[in-house]
């Protein structure tokens, strides 16, 4: 069994809830677990950007959140299937989980966390 490395618990979402990551949202995807330290998602792509600093949206479908450029740093990515008849640019697209760290929230983007952990998560993982 491998050691766990995080230190907050993560939960899972009960109201389906996507990420936009960068400052263009150039990876969008769905949400899959949550903390008070990040969450991890999952997108279609052609292109990793482990260890870069960005800034996050969050949305929650049929709900009024949205958790605007929050600051956060990509702690890991991994391919979980490849579409080899998907492409672009002739390269083929493959499903990526990445893992985002949040940076330095505000106190606004903060309370809206633990808003959105206490009332739409359906309670930790284990």
């Amino acid at each position: 069994m491998a050691n766990e490395r995080r230190r907050f618990v993560r939960f899972q979402l009960k109201t389906p809830t996507y990420a936009a990551l960068g400052h263009n949202f150039d990876k969008v995807g769905k949400v899959k677990d949550i903390s008070v330290d990040g969450f991890a998602f999952e997108y279609i792509s052609d292109q990793t950007s482990v260890g870069a600093m960005t800034q996050a949206d969050l949305l929650l479908v049929d709900e009024d959140i949205h958790l605007s450029k929050v600051p956060c740093t990509v702690a890991y990515e991994h391919d979980l299937r490849k579409h080899d008849t998907l492409r672009r640019f002739g390269r083929p697209l493959v499903t990526r989980r990445c893992g985002v760290k949040f940076g330095n929230l505000e106190e606004n983007q903060r309370t809206q966390l633990e808003h959105l952990i206490t009332k739409h998560t359906l309670g930790p993982l284990p």
